[in-house]
C-alpha cells in the first residue's frame, strides 16, 4: 500500500471517527472509559504490536504517558481514556480482526486526541513513550 493512499484511508478514517467520537463521548464515554483498564492497554499492545505498527504504538504510549502526568488537566485525561478505550477494543467501527485495516480507524481517534491535547503532551511525554516503544519492538525481535 503507497503512503498516499494510507494518509486517504487514515484521514477518511480520522473523519469518521471525529463523528463517532462525538457520539461516543456524548452519549456512550462510559463505555470507553469501562473499557481502558491498564493491564488490557498492555497486553494489546503487546499482543498486536507488529500489527498495529511502531507509529500508533508511539502515539498511544504519548498518550499514556500524558494521562499519567499528574499535571495533565482531568478533561484531556478522559478524553485520552477514551481514545485508549477505543484502541483496547477489539470491536469498533473497524474491528481490529481485519489486519492490517482493523487500527486504521484506532489510529485516527489516537491521531484526533493527540492533535486536540497538543499543549498538554510535553516532550517528556514524547521521550518516555519513544523509549518504551524502542524497548517493547526490541523485545519482540528476539
Amino acid at each position: 500500500m503507497d503512503k498516499s493512499n494510507l494518509k486517504t484511508r487514515i484521514a477518511n478514517a480520522e473523519k469518521l471517527v471525529k463523528e463517532k467520537l462525538a457520539g461516543f463521548y456524548q452519549n456512550g464515554k462510559k463505555k470507553f472509559e469501562k473499557a481502558y483498564k491498564e493491564r488490557l492497554f498492555w497486553k494489546k499492545l503487546k499482543k498486536y504490536l507488529l500489527q498495529i505498527g511502531k507509529d500508533l504504538v508511539e502515539e498511544a504510549l504519548t498518550l499514556y504517558y500524558c494521562l499519567k502526568d499528574p499535571q495533565t488537566p482531568n478533561g484531556v485525561k478522559i478524553t485520552i481514556i477514551c481514545a485508549l478505550g477505543y484502541l483496547i477494543m477489539p470491536i469498533d467501527l473497524i474491528p481490529d480482526l481485519l489486519v492490517p485495516v482493523g487500527f486504521i480507524d484506532d489510529a485516527a481517534a489516537i491521531a484526533l486526541v493527540i492533535k486536540n491535547s497538543r499543549e498538554n503532551i510535553r516532550d517528556a511525554h514524547r521521550k518516555s513513550a519513544h523509549a518504551k516503544c524502542q524497548e517493547l519492538f526490541e523485545k519482540k525481535k528476539k
